[in-house]
């Protein structure tokens, strides 16, 4: 009674008129500055904050600094007036939601409020302090304007933030809190505030936030819990992104081992020669889960790329890279999450020491059964999903233009996977190559993954041609280019590849694989012209993107390879398919023209070898029939396409409206050849104009060039393995040391304590020792007092003539004598 009594008399005017909203405003304002009793101020404050949302421009230029300073003096003493003065500040600091991917404006009202606030420390230190009042509302309210504080302004937020006395560790015991609702907004406020700033990363990080994250995970349910555990989640990237100390942190607590199973991958991990339970590799998968299981994958990720190899061979004895491999592989994830988890794994996997078992659909049962295949490596499994797409291709490309995307996108990650291995295991291509050929009916029904790729660059799709086709068709190109780029053994053995027999004529020997290519070219060609004269827009893209892939492959083969080249030029018609589309002014893909010119060049840059086409021969096709200007237009056209700048390190997919498509995703060029073109296309072009009876620039080299490259190749494989070697060795040496060191700790330990034992002890002894001389001190005195007392005693007895014993003498004359 007494709230309204004064709340109406602060609003009615002197005659008993109703004021304005402003006049209150100011009325509450001065009330709220002056007032000395706390009921009247918390009567104004109340008030004002009924007016703050209809006035809130004119609150806060007039009332803010006043509500500053009940934040900071009284909010702490009284919780009605902490709960209102955090509500109304709430109100005034909030931010109009701007639209859609739009940033606040500079002129809002919210942002002027906040501004005000955060112009000294001391309001953020009393918020921060609130934090530790037990009171439902004062807390939650003071968590939700941190949160809008650090919405509107992080970064002074965040400053404050590390000079409070008492904020880091109010923080971390919010995590802790038993009611959920506070909990929660306290996860939504650690986002913000961790954002950007290690320093913060670090504190939270040492406070224990990792511990009690995990804590709260686990009490949800794991990844099937809900948008808690993503928030959770969330924040624990927020810890780790980007912040070096806190991954180390993280390892140092043994924290990683516990990743794994939030994917229900099973702890221990099976042994490598036993599947995984069904339990993991079949799940039921909603929007919220696929949320929650993306950001554990991107956590797994960031901590196995880039690490030691102590590291990563604890991640591989926790299951962290078989279960990326199975999630990725052969299970029933969604589609994006097994792309992310292919993406995840460390370029230096050794794929083919890693056995897995795939699951596959069955028809028509809408995914409710599944048939288990048969165990296979990992990387025989890598390249059925690049060549076939999910599920060996079962569902085709089928499915929504977005879901058509990501099949491409998971068959992509898979390339890229590839491209690793062969880099890092580059003793394994020879291998590979040699294999490409089954000898027998079971190696032909089991094929390898070699086999796969040459089957894919081989088996030449009929018209019509769909995508599918197309797209198997070049990422075998970017497959096998892999294989063979920057290393002429590799190339050597390639040429000496036979596809089987069904290429050619039972009679005649089967042509080797460069030529099957050389003659898919040209057949590419041919059926292009047909769909084109027929008017099938699409099917000539199609056709456009096969050859793009032969042009890839040749160009690579080519490149520095003198052998190669010899044997592209003795190939029957070679040079009119090459250059006829280079000669062509319109009808002919940018790609295709470019390309040609490219692989025209290269031929005469390294045409070497004594032969019936000489550089002499393809100096006059090259500047008389084409032309110098028109050939250089072309190679130089080529990196103006969209295709070809869509391509980056990471981005390999560029969708077809940007090449005048219909605005599906396609694969044209990869990163590898696209890096490759640029370091190469302009020694082509310079190489053209050189006479053709130049001895070559490299001739004068003691060594060949290949040779020379194998050689520090090896070299630098065997320093490699030397330093992985050093690196073992150091790290037993250091774990010796760290035992030897944990042992003597531990007995300096205990010595120590024992030495603090004694020590007592003989503090105590001495104390008593104390105590007995000083009670024989006291018996001394005592015993000469009463032998003085005695021997006056005797003297008054003879004095007054009594009789003294001799014994009595005897003590007094020896008490004279010793006197």
């Amino acid at each position: 009674m007494d709230f309204f009594t004064s709340t109406y008399s602060a609003l009615r005017g002197p005659t008993g008129q109703p004021q304005t909203a402003l006049a209150a405003i100011e009325k509450l304002t001065d009330r709220l500055s002056q007032s000395t009793l706390l009921a009247d101020r918390r009567a104004a404050l109340l008030s004002l904050k009924g007016l703050s949302r209809d006035c809130k421009a004119d609150v806060g230029e007039h009332a803010l600094e006043p509500l500053l300073v009940v934040l900071i003096n009284d909010a702490q003493h009284d919780a009605d007036v902490a709960k209102a003065v955090l509500e109304t500040l709430n109100i005034l600091c909030e931010c109009q939601q701007p639209p859609e991917g739009g940033k606040i404006s500079k002129d809002d009202v919210g942002i002027r409020h906040t501004d005000v606030f955060v112009a000294s420390p001391d309001p953020t230190h009393a918020l921060l302090a609130l934090l530790a009042d037990s009171t439902f509302y004062t807390r939650f309210n003071a968590i939700q304007l941190l949160t809008t504080l650090l919405r509107n302004r992080r970064q002074p937020i965040q400053a404050y933030f590390l000079t409070s006395p008492t904020g880091p560790s109010f923080i971390t015991s919010l995590l802790s809190e038993r009611r959920e609702i506070i909990r929660n907004e306290t996860l939504i406020m650690l986002q913000a505030l961790l954002a950007s700033n290690p320093d913060i990363q670090k504190v939270l990080a040492f406070e224990g936030a990792f511990e009690a994250l995990l804590a709260i995970i686990s009490q949800e349910g794991g990844i099937e819990g809900g948008v808690v555990v993503q928030d959770c989640l969330g924040v624990i990237d927020k810890l780790l992104r980007f912040n070096v100390s806190n991954q180390n942190y993280f390892r140092e607590l043994n924290l990683p081992p516990l990743l794994p199973p939030l994917l229900l991958f099973p702890s221990p991990p099976p042994p490598t020669d036993q599947p995984v339970p069904q339990t993991f590799s079949l799940q039921f998968w909603d929007g919220q889960k696929l949320a929650n299981a993306r950001v554990v994958v991107d956590i797994m990720g960031m901590l196995a790329t880039g690490n030691s190899p102590a590291n990563q061979k604890v991640l591989e004895q926790t299951g962290t890279f078989r279960c990326l491999l199975e999630l990725g592989l052969s299970s029933n994830a969604p589609t994006p999450l097994k792309t992310q988890a292919l993406l995840a794994l460390p370029p230096n996997l050794p794929l083919a020491h890693y056995l897995i078992t795939p699951y596959i659909p069955v028809p028509d049962t809408n995914g409710e059964e599944w048939d288990r295949l048969p165990e296979q490596s990992a990387l025989a499994s890598l390249v059925t999903l690049t060549l076939e797409g999910e599920y060996t291709g079962v569902f085709g490309l089928g499915g929504t233009k977005e879901a058509r995307r990501e099949g491409i996108e998971l068959r992509v990650a898979g390339l890229g996977m590839f491209e690793n291995f062969v880099s890092f295991e580059p003793d394994s291509i020879p291998m590979i190559l040699t294999s490409m050929t089954a000898t027998s009916e079971e190696e032909a029904a089991r094929p390898t993954p070699s086999m796969l790729i040459l089957r894919a660059l081989t088996n030449l799709p009929l018209s019509p041609l769909t995508p599918q086709g197309s797209l198997r068709i070049i990422l075998a190109s970017h497959l096998f280019t892999s294989l063979i780029r920057s290393s002429e053994p590799a190339k050597s053995n390639a040429r000496g590849v036979i596809p089987p027999p069904e290429y050619g004529d039972d009679d005649d020997q089967p042509p080797a694989l460069l030529s099957v290519l050389l003659g898919s070219l040209a057949l590419s060609f041919r059926s292009r012209s047909l769909a084109r004269e027929q008017g099938h827009t699409r099917e000539t893209r199609e056709w456009d993107r096969i050859i793009v892939a032969y042009l890839i492959i040749l160009s690579v083969w080519c490149w520095e390879s003198p052998a190669s080249v010899r044997e592209v030029l003795e190939e029957g018609g070679s040079l009119g398919v090459l250059t006829e589309p280079i000669a062509q002014n319109s009808g002919v893909d940018v790609l295709v023209q470019g390309l040609c010119a490219f692989l025209l060049g290269t031929c005469y840059e390294y045409n070497r070898e004594p032969g019936e086409i000489t550089r002499a021969t393809l100096h006059p096709i090259i500047h008389s029939r084409i032309g110098t200007d028109t050939f250089v237009s072309r190679i130089a056209r080529l990196k103006d396409d969209a295709r070809f700048q869509g391509v980056g390190p990471e981005v390999a997919i560029v969708t077809a409206d940007e090449a005048e498509g219909d605005g599906e995703a396609e694969v044209w060029l990869n990163w590898a050849f696209v890096d490759f073109w640029k370091g190469s296309s302009y020694t082509i072009q310079r190489s053209i104009t050189a006479d053709p009876n130049a001895a070559p620039p490299k001739a004068a080299g003691s060594a060949k060039p290949d040779q020379r490259i194998e050689a520090l190749q090896a070299t630098l494989r065997q320093q490699n393995e030397d330093i992985n070697s050093l690196r073992a060795q150091l790290e037993q040496v250091s774990q010796a040391r760290e035992y030897e060191k944990k042992t003597l700790e531990a007995q300096v330990s205990s010595l120590s304590a024992r030495a603090q034992q004694l020590e007592v002890e003989l503090q105590e002894s001495n104390e008593k020792r104390k105590d007995v001389e000083k009670e024989q001190e006291d018996l001394l005195v005592f015993l000469e007092e009463l032998s003085g007392k005695r021997r006056r005693d005797k003297q008054r007895m003879r004095e007054s003539g009594l009789e003294v014993s001799e014994d009595e003498g005897e003590e007094e004359d020896e008490d004279e004598d010793e006197e």
